[in-house]
């Protein structure tokens, strides 16, 4: 999936899991009730973040440059457009937290998000260098196999050769 169709698809599920905290709130329905869907916004924020984060870190290759059919400006401004509609949401989403369970439980929810992400990004980090050693062993091992080889196929060559009348 291209990144901005998986950044719009972030963005559209955030504002349908928003929406529907809004209404249940209007209709009187409890935070508890509610929580479900404001983990579902938090889960799109999160995505949001990670695929324009990836979308500005990743330089496109000459092909999508030479055929891309927007702007950089243009979609430059619609992640920042949707970036700032999502701190909004964001924001109206920590009043309602503060309002029923107090800035102390809304605080702790932060702190614990910012300790998830971090172990999260600790695992992808231990995940990407076992990778990368699994793919130097595959190296070493392939360099060692041809090597071995190369010294039994010269190992047969001068015993053929020494042989030979």
């Amino acid at each position: 999936m291209e990144p901005i169709t998986g950044i719009l698809a972030a963005v559209s599920a955030a504002n349908s899991a928003f929406t529907v905290v809004k209404k249940l709130v209007a209709a009187g329905r409890e935070i508890e009730d509610v929580a479900g869907q404001i983990g579902k916004w938090y889960g799109a924020f999160g995505d949001f973040n990670r695929l324009a984060n990836e979308r500005a870190n990743k330089k496109p290759s000459v092909f999508k440059r030479l055929l891309h059919d927007g702007s950089i400006e243009q979609e430059a401004l619609q992640i920042t457009m949707h970036k700032q509609a999502l701190i909004k949401q964001e924001y109206e989403l920590k009043i309602l937290i503060i309002a029923h369970y107090g800035e102390n439980v809304y605080n702790e929810m932060i702190m614990e998000r910012i300790r998830l992400k971090r172990e999260r990004d600790k695992r992808e980090r231990e995940h990407h260098l076992r990778q990368q050693e699994f793919m130097l062993n595959v190296k070493y091992g392939a360099a060692i196999a041809f090597v071995a080889t190369a010294l039994v196929a010269l190992l047969y060559w001068l015993k053929d050769t020494l042989v030979r009348p």
